[in-house]
């Protein structure tokens, strides 16, 4: 059976046969939302769909990772305790573990960060995580081709589970499991 979104607090909704999640209630503030799967061995992928930003204003800032079992769902910025590690769609930045953020904006200047932040990740965008337990190895995704920097072989330490942290009321994403990430590229053919 695929992975849900199990472990909530009270200002989440999960619909969609626990697919489906929404912040529903609440300030601007991060929440922690995980999986129950445990994955602690082997090569693991899935997709976080951005559905949409929030109700106010359409922010689509939120986190996609892993964090370990047990962090907090009634707050967020697990990364900070190194219990999580993130892709932040505001930024394009990694958080979590030993990642320098004024290192990863210098390395990202040429992708023109400042003009960009809050257009990374807009509303039907896939946001894919390839997780190796066995070199401790995170990965992200943007519509099935790769994006940002990864987290080096080393840095996770499992078991960990599927995690998002998401900030406004009215956020909404869903979770796919089980892709292929990078998406096979079809070869184009001569009629």
């Amino acid at each position: 059976m695929p992975d849900t979104w199990s472990q909530v607090g009270k200002t989440m909704e999960v619909s969609d046969e626990g697919t489906v999640l929404t912040k529903t209630s609440g300030g601007d503030f991060p929440i922690h939302v995980a999986g129950g799967e445990l994955l602690s061995s082997g090569v693991h992928t899935w997709e976080v769909v951005i559905n949409s930003g929030a109700g106010t204003n359409g922010n689509r800032d939120m986190k996609v990772g892993v964090g370990k079992q047990g962090c907090n769902v009634e707050k967020g910025d697990h990364h900070n305790k190194g219990d999580a590690w993130y892709l932040r769609t505001h930024d394009g930045c990694v958080y979590g573990g030993d990642m320098d953020l004024d290192d990863q904006e210098d390395l990202l200047v040429g992708r023109g960060v400042g003009r960009k932040k809050g257009k990374y990740f807009l509303v039907g965008d896939r946001v894919g995580v390839k997780l190796n337990c066995d070199d401790g190895s995170l990965c992200f995704y943007k519509d099935g081709e790769e994006f940002g920097i990864p987290f080096p072989a080393g840095t996770i330490k499992g078991p960990v589970v599927r995690a998002v942290e998401l900030l406004c009321k009215g956020q909404s994403v869903t979770l796919v499991t089980d892709v292929e990430l990078p998406y096979v590229k079809k070869m184009e053919t001569d009629a």
